[in-house]
């Protein structure tokens, strides 16, 4: 059951990495509030995705 988790957690890890370089990059151009809002609920939410591969992978 643990390897099938770290794989499913190491599918999803790369393409919320590839989110979080993405969402870097537009902080760094003049986005509207409205948009600084999205990608500020994008990036929290994906720490949380993230955090939560992490503890499934660990506690497994």
């Amino acid at each position: 059951m643990k390897r099938i988790l770290a794989a499913a957690a190491y599918e999803l890890k790369n393409p919320l990495t590839i989110l979080q370089g993405v969402t870097r990059l537009c902080s760094l151009t003049s986005i509207s509030e409205e948009e600084q809002e999205y990608f500020h609920k994008l990036t929290s939410q994906k720490n949380v995705l993230l955090k939560s591969f992490s503890e499934l992978t660990v506690e497994s």
